[in-house]
């Protein structure tokens, strides 16, 4: 009888992990951005500039827009992240803890450097987009841990040259989400050559 028992065993122990590998991932659509605004110095007034652009659809393909160093031409690829890595972006967006919007409460910090945008859309649920900068604000520790496993995709250098594609109505959403706040560029000195310098007088 203990043989029998064992094998009974084994099959119920094989169906629960052939259960688990059929674990469905929940995620259908995810788009991830990295951005900045800055000064353009022939026209003295605030550009907007995409570092990169990730799309990921529900079957695990994305399509990449990047620059590997600032101002640089922008290369367009594409790649498959593996059923792992999938399951890993599923968790920490499935067990969101954290604001579906701007984080509230960011102190004050001189910041010169990337802004992300999350922008993702769970099997029969809404779009949400989280933005955000680095660990200077109040970013939770699960959104710049995917902000860290999405980079390693972004800049892998195991993914295929692809043809141009066009987000421009995607970038001019991008920039309106990331607009709000900008000061005014700097007042531009005049030029030297029409300051006129008045020697004092003697005494």
């Amino acid at each position: 009888m203990r043989p029998s028992y064992f094998v009974i065993f084994l099959l119920f122990l094989t169906a629960c992990k052939q259960k688990q590998d059929k674990v469905e991932i929940v995620n259908t659509d995810l788009k991830y951005s990295s951005y900045l605004w800055h000064i353009n110095p022939t026209s003295d007034k605030w550009e907007f500039y995409l570092a990169s652009y990730l799309h990921i659809d529900s079957s695990g393909h994305f399509k990449l827009i990047r620059h590997d160093t600032f101002m640089d031409s922008a290369k367009y690829l594409s790649g498959t992240l593996d059923s792992h890595t999938r399951k890993i972006i599923d968790s920490v967006l499935v067990n969101n803890k954290y604001f579906p919007t701007v984080m509230p409460d960011t102190p004050l910090l001189i910041y010169d450097g990337f802004t992300y945008l999350l922008d993702y859309e769970l099997t029969g649920g809404n779009r949400a987009k989280i933005q955000y900068i680095n660990s200077s604000s109040r970013t939770p520790e699960n959104i710049l841990f995917l902000t860290s496993l999405l980079d390693k995709e972004v800049y892998s250098s195991h993914l295929t040259k692809i043809d141009r594609f066009n987000i421009d109505d995607y970038t001019d959403t991008l920039m309106k989400v990331s607009s709000n706040d900008l000061p005014p560029p700097p007042i531009k000195a005049p030029p030297l050559n029409n300051i006129k310098f008045i020697a004092p007088k003697a005494k």
